[in-house]
C-alpha cells in the first residue's frame, strides 16, 4: 500500500533541490542550490520575522552551499551523514554520497525517536547547529539514521539555536502525529513528546534547566500558536517549559 503524504510531504517535495544521479552506475544525489522552489522557501523564512531572530537562517545559494559542505566534510566520519563527493562552487552544487534507505516517518511508538534524538544532540555536542530538523531530512538506513539535509547548518554551541533544533523537530513531528491521527489521545501525544526530550536530553538536567529558560521566550509561543493546532500547542509549551 502507498504510504499516504501529508502537507509537509508534499511541501518537502515541491520546494526539493535534490535528485538522483547514475554516474558509472553509482546513484549519487545532486543539489542545485540555486532552484528556484528552494530559493522560495528561504525567502519565505528569511522574510518572517519571528525565526529569523532565533537562527541565522541565509537564503543566498552559495552560503548554503557552503553551509552544507563544510558540514558534511567535518562530521561524514564521526557521524550518519552522507560524504561529500564534488563542490562546484561556479554551479552552485553539490554532489554527494546517495544514501539507500526510507525517510523517518513519526509514529505513535516512542522507541523509534531515540535514534533521531541522538542524531540531533550528537550534531550538538560536536558544535553545530542544524536550522531545519523537520522529519523528512533523517533517513532511515539499517540500523541508522543519517541527516540528509544540511544546507542552514552553522557551527554553533549556542544553546538557543540547539533549542530551536530540538523545537522544530517536535514541532514538525506534532504536524505529522496529528495528520495521521486527527483524534490523538493528549496523553499519548505528552508522552511521545516527553520521551524525544528525554532521549535528546540522556540524563542532562542541567542542560534541561537551560533549554526551558529558553522556551519560556514568548517567541515559542507565538510560533507553536501558528504551527501547531489545539489543543497539542498549548500541550507541547506545557512540556518545553517544564510546567
Amino acid at each position: 500500500m502507498e504510504e499516504r503524504k501529508g502537507l509537509l510531504d508534499l511541501l518537502d517535495e515541491l520546494f526539493s533541490q535534490t535528485q538522483v544521479i547514475m554516474i558509472n552506475g553509482v546513484k549519487y544525489a545532486l543539489k542545485k542550490y540555486d532552484r528556484t522552489p528552494g530559493l522560495l522557501k528561504w525567502f519565505i523564512i528569511k522574510s518572517a520575522s519571528l525565526p529569523v531572530t532565533i537562527y541565522p537562517f541565509t537564503f543566498i545559494p552559495r552560503e548554503r552551499l557552503e553551509r552544507e559542505s563544510v558540514f558534511l566534510r567535518e562530521l561524514c566520519r564521526k557521524l550518519p551523514v552522507p560524504r561529500p563527493i564534488l563542490v562546484d562552487w561556479g554551479g552552485i552544487k553539490l554532489i554527494r554520497e546517495f544514501i539507500e534507505g526510507k525517510k523517518f516517518v513519526p509514529g505513535l511508538e516512542k522507541d523509534r525517536y531515540r535514534d533521531v534524538a541522538w542524531a540531533i544532540r550528537s550534531i550538538h555536542d560536536y558544535g553545530y547547529a542544524l536550522g531545519d530538523t523537520k522529519f523528512q531530512n533523517f533517513i532511515i538506513s539499517g540500523n541508522r539514521i543519517y541527516v540528509i539535509d544540511a544546507e542552514q547548518a552553522i557551527k554553533s554551541r549556542n544553546r538557543v539555536h540547539h533549542a530551536w533544533d530540538l523545537f522544530i523537530f517536535l514541532v514538525t513531528t506534532t504536524i505529522r502525529l496529528v495528520t495521521d491521527n486527527p483524534f490523538l489521545d493528549i496523553n499519548v501525544y505528552t508522552d511521545i513528546i516527553k520521551s524525544i526530550i528525554d532521549y535528546y536530553l540522556a540524563g542532562d538536567h542541567e542542560l534541561w534547566e537551560e533549554m526551558k529558560i529558553i522556551y519560556n521566550r514568548k517567541i515559542f509561543s507565538g510560533l507553536a500558536g501558528v504551527l501547531v493546532p489545539l489543543p497539542y500547542n498549548f500541550r507541547l509549551l506545557k512540556i518545553l517549559r517544564g510546567r
